[in-house]
């Protein structure tokens, strides 16, 4: 007799165990975020957060996010050196290049008669810094690139 309740108790401890499992936990429909009474207003309002979003990055200036100053460079661009100069591009990237001993290619220099025209203050800095700011003063005109690895500075005229 005693181990018919004792069975009968067990089995009723599992029994009621169980059966809170069994419930079932109702998920809101609606989004928890004031003034936001669907998720389809949610996502419309997402949406347009992330086109104005991409739409201020795309306005960013790319020479601005990429002021930062490099982390190796070779010695010859890595020298301070004190340069002024108030002329053309060509010139100007012609006498740095002269400086560091890189050789000097000018590609599509057909497509201007009128060359860019360029000036640089005279106070210290990097060669390298140099060259990325005729590349800046060049504007759409040109792209001033320097190949460390084969001591090669181009002018690339865009048309």
């Amino acid at each position: 007799m005693r181990q018919r309740l004792s069975d009968s108790i067990s089995i009723a401890a599992v029994v009621i165990g169980l059966c809170g499992c069994s419930t079932v936990t109702p998920i809101p429909t609606t989004v928890a975020a004031p003034g936001m009474p669907n998720a389809e207003l949610a996502l419309q309002q997402s949406m347009g957060d992330t086109g104005r979003e991409m739409a201020r990055i795309g306005d960013m200036r790319p020479s601005a996010a990429a002021a930062a100053r490099p982390k190796v460079v070779p010695g010859e661009l890595d020298r301070e050196v004190s340069f002024q100069f108030n002329g053309s591009l060509d010139d100007a990237v012609r006498e740095l290049t002269r400086l560091v001993g890189y050789e000097l290619v000018i590609k599509n220099a057909s497509i201007f008669t009128q060359r860019p025209q360029v000036a640089i203050d005279p106070r210290p800095r990097r060669v390298y810094d140099l060259f990325r700011e005729l590349g800046d003063q060049a504007g759409p005109k040109a792209h001033v690139r320097v190949d460390p690895q084969h001591h090669l500075v181009e002018v690339v005229y865009l048309g």
